[in-house]
């Protein structure tokens, strides 16, 4: 099993690719913003209006709660200047690839009900062409708390891939790889904050 996964993997200290069975990738980026840009981000999306709009989508599982997000509008992406303040070279040449559709903050809190979902309907679509990007907001999150994101086979049968939430990291995937968030831990006595962004291949 282990050689078999280390073929998915491609990785340096700061930089990983995993590529699923059917082809799909999610990158991830770790120190691609520093701290002073993690402390800002973390200010500026924290003190933003939350409204229960959120609904996991994409799979069809029956009644869904709605959660806490908060769109950013044009407005609102300008004087963020998120983009700005990565530093990855490797996160900034995959994100030239794409352009921009949509972005919004989901804001968890421990009484959450995470589905598994896709962020479109169907797997049809051809492979790294919609793609979510996942900042990890917090500046600061015991592992304890848990909060990981969790990407799982297209038959949902195994798990494909589980992502710590490590603050500050940024995860880039495919939109059809289905996945879940593993609630935070009631003793974590935090939100947990992820800016997502939508992103379609130019």
């Amino acid at each position: 099993m282990l050689p078999q996964l280390k073929m998915h993997v491609k990785q340096n200290n700061n930089y990983s690719v995993h590529t699923t069975k059917d082809g799909r990738q999610i990158h991830v980026f770790d120190n691609a913003i520093d701290y002073k840009g993690k402390l800002y981000f973390y200010r500026f999306l924290k003190s933003l209006s939350y409204k229960c709009v959120n609904y996991d989508l994409g799979l069809p599982t029956g009644d869904r709660e709605p959660k806490l997000r908060s769109d950013i509008t044009p407005q609102i992406e300008k004087d963020l200047k998120f983009f700005d303040s990565v530093s990855s070279a490797e996160c900034s040449a995959l994100i030239k690839s794409y352009s921009i559709k949509h972005m919004y903050v989901n804001l968890g809190i421990p009484t959450d009900y995470n589905e598994i979902h896709t962020d479109v309907g169907g797997s049809l679509l051809p492979p790294n062409n919609f793609m979510t990007l996942l900042y990890y907001v917090n500046p600061e999150w015991d592992l304890n708390w848990g909060g990981e994101t969790i990407f799982y086979s297209e038959s949902l049968d195994e798990v494909e891939f589980i992502s710590s939430f490590i603050p500050g990291r940024i995860i880039i995937f495919d939109q059809a790889i289905p996945h879940s968030a593993r609630t935070q831990a009631i003793g974590a006595n935090k939100y947990r904050f992820t800016l997502a962004c939508k992103l379609n291949r130019v």
